[in-house]
């Protein structure tokens, strides 16, 4: 390099600096004007917190004293083409609404990076060779390489600027003749941006300092405002008892004045403990053990009532901290007890997103109408559970699976590592059975057994349907007619109570068999549905079938048998897990369109509207807000599975599903699908009694 000529260097550097500030800046100022709409005034005018940024920018001294002369609030009538490229680069990191300011991007862009902010960074780095000019000399052949390197690059940013004619700039300043007044003026330039830099490089480093001293009351103040938030929307969500899934949704019941706790046993779990005694918890506070226990699992079977317990804790305590009074006088001790949690995050993993595996990615999605932006949500929930007394309701456990279930053993959600934080996880027994938990995963299993006592609760939803009755009944003629059917067993479960009630409101339960119940249950939607002026029945062709004598009266299912069949077989499939990665309760409405179910959008409304299924807003896999389709409880799932096995099940699926039962486990986790099975049809279980027999003696 020694021999190159120093007044060659000097004309190569000159070419790349004209280059590099007249073209390029002419790039940069176009895309300026098409981020700003053209009209900077009005563009600031709507963007108050960029109009705030460019005052910082100002009284900082970013943008220098005589560039502020050409911006508003001294310009009123801004022109870009008075723009250097200082300028404009400082205007389009900081007020364009592209990256974040601090965005890594801004200053080292990844090689595989071709956003609009990672060529703007390149073309800003191209700069720095002109700071070693003084020092090192450059060929001939050096210069043809940067030159080409600098086009390349001018062009990759063209391709959003649209500059025409760009190819003949480039040219013309290769050839332009040498003019020692644009040399000085472009030597002061660069200088100028080299300055600009640095400076927002110290103010950078500065204002990193204070907010670090700011950053602590800055994220409690987004905990408080976030507390707020929690409270407005528990209040909001929490706040209805849905009955049953026959009830218009106007007609849900308050909560708090409806709602009866149901009985908490206390379940050893660990076989290390030396205490085996089961006991009765008759309050939140000898649940959580004044704070002692962080790990507590709720299990019970379906429709005992363990999510309107959870969704009872998070009103309570949205309601105490907003210090409401509680007029139900059973909560009044419970209520005092959840003033000691700071926060409640209440998670339905029914409709959680199956690659969501860590509490705190679940509660961002569910925040994300509180703060959209994922990266602050993320610094604020891990200072939240350092700081402060939180409760994680882990609501359906048993609905929900992670996507890599496949490969690993454990089925749990990861939670943040803090003694602050207290976790309700809800869930199914046979859960319990197949996760093996270690000490460090639960301190507690409580399980719900039902509703000991349900004459008050049986007596104000019979005093809540009588309002809208004619002719009033009396709830004592409804344990009557239990007692005399044998249904006492079902009372304990709230879901069931209420539809044997509105059952019961329209005909007797007695020489009812539970198989016929449910049918009735079902007949009942349709028939409800048909008094809806809002909802239409669809035409679908009948088709005969063999159903039992009992069946008889019940002509809407087989008026509709034809969409009775999908129903059963969709049920069928999901009882048994016959569909990979398919949760039991829940799937997508995409899913049911395609092979094998073939239900359309008409069906899929329909049912809706009827009760079979609920329809709930999740967020997906990849974080867009879809619609998902729940059975309203798992009981009528496994009937209408019962349902396929006895009239529909032409190719004897069954004794296949039967014959892959290896486990005690499968075996109990039916045993209420066989029970209604033998109701409705006794000739399939004994014809599979021999592969039932099989199955069991194999896991003993």
């Amino acid at each position: 390099m020694a021999g190159v000529d120093p007044d060659l260097t000097d004309t190569f550097v000159f070419r790349y600096e004209l280059l590099l500030v007249e073209v390029g800046g002419e790039i940069l100022r176009k895309l300026f004007d098409d981020l700003v709409y053209h009209d900077l005034i009005r563009y600031l005018s709507v963007k108050p917190n960029e109009w705030k940024q460019l005052r910082f920018l100002m009284d900082k001294n970013i943008i220098k004293k005589p560039q502020q002369e050409l911006l508003p609030p001294k310009n009123l009538k801004p022109c870009t083409k008075d723009f250097d490229i200082t300028l404009t680069s400082l205007l389009l990191r900081n007020i364009c609404g592209l990256k974040h300011r601090n965005d890594v991007v801004w200053d080292s862009p990844h090689s595989t990076d071709n956003s609009l902010e990672a060529e703007i960074t390149r073309l800003r780095k191209c700069r720095n060779i002109l700071d070693h000019r003084a020092s090192v000399r450059i060929s001939a052949a050096e210069f043809e390489q940067m030159w080409n390197e600098l086009c390349v690059l001018l062009n990759r940013l063209n391709s959003y600027a649209k500059i025409n004619d760009l190819s003949n700039k480039i040219e013309d300043v290769k050839k332009e003749a040498l003019d020692k007044c644009l040399k000085a003026e472009l030597d002061e330039t660069c200088k100028r941006w080299k300055e600009s830099e640095q400076e927002n490089k110290n103010l950078k480093r500065k204002v990193a300092v204070l907010e670090s001293k700011n950053d602590t009351e800055k994220l409690r103040r987004d905990a408080t405002e976030l507390k707020d938030y929690l409270i407005k929307t528990l209040k909001k969500e929490c706040s209805k008892l849905s009955v049953t899934a026959l009830c218009e949704e106007d007609d849900r019941l308050e909560l708090l004045t409806f709602y009866q706790r149901p009985d908490m046993i206390h379940k050893p779990y660990h076989r290390s403990t030396e205490d085996k005694t089961e006991y009765k918890i008759s309050s939140f506070e000898e649940l959580f053990s004044k704070g002692e226990h962080k790990n507590i699992f709720l299990t019970g079977d379906a429709g005992v009532g363990k999510s309107s317990l959870c969704q009872c804790m998070a009103l309570l305590w949205s309601r105490v901290q907003s210090n409401e009074t509680i007029k139900n006088e059973t909560f009044e001790g419970d209520a005092e007890f959840m003033k000691t949690f700071d926060f409640v995050f209440y998670i339905s993993l029914s409709g959680t997103c199956r690659d969501n595996k860590h509490v705190r990615t679940m509660i961002i999605e569910l925040l994300l109408e509180f703060n959209d932006d994922k990266d602050e949500m993320k610094e604020l929930l891990k200072f939240i559970p350092v700081h402060y007394n939180c409760l994680i309701i882990l609501d359906g456990l048993d609905e929900w699976t992670p996507a890599d279930a496949v490969t690993k053993s454990k089925q749990l959600p990861l939670k943040f590592l803090s003694e602050k934080c207290t976790y309700l996880t809800a869930c199914r027994p046979y859960i319990i059975e197949n996760e093996r938990l270690t000490d460090g995963e639960i301190d507690l299993q409580v399980y719900i057994s039902g509703l000991s006592e349900s004459e008050s609760y049986v007596e104000a939803i019979v005093k809540h349907v009588n309002k809208t009755k004619i002719s009033p009944k009396d709830a004592r003629d409804f344990f009557k007619q239990v007692k005399e059917c044998n249904l006492e067993g079902y009372l304990s479960i709230p879901l069931i109570t209420s539809q044997l009630i509105l059952v019961w409101f329209k005909q007797n339960l007695t020489n009812m068999s539970r198989s016929v119940i449910y049918a009735n249950i079902v007949e009942m939607l349709f028939e409800r549905a048909e008094k809806r002026k809002q909802i239409e029945l669809p035409s679908i062709q009948s088709c005969e079938l063999p159903f039992p004598k009992s069946f008889i009266e019940l002509s809407y299912i087989r008026q509709f048998s034809s969409l009775i069949e999908k129903v059963c077989f969709l049920s069928f499939r999901l009882l048994f897990k016959l569909d990979d990665n398919v949760t039991a309760l829940v799937f997508t409405m995409k899913k049911l369109k395609d092979k094998p179910y073939f239900i359309t959008n008409n069906e899929m409304n329909f049912l809706c509207k009827l009760g079979i299924l609920s329809q709930h807003k999740v967020i997906d896999d990849v974080g867009e807000r879809k619609f998902k389709l729940l059975f309203v409880h798992e009981s009528f799932m496994e009937f209408y599975a019962a349902m396929y096995v006895s009239f529909f099940d032409t190719q004897n699926h069954f004794d296949s599903v039967v014959k892959s039962w290896t486990k005690a486990e499968k075996i109990k986790k039916y045993d209420n699908f066989l029970l209604l099975l033998s109701g409705l049809c006794h000739q399939k279980v004994i014809s599979s009694f021999h592969s039932i027999y099989h199955a069991i003696s194999n896991c003993i």
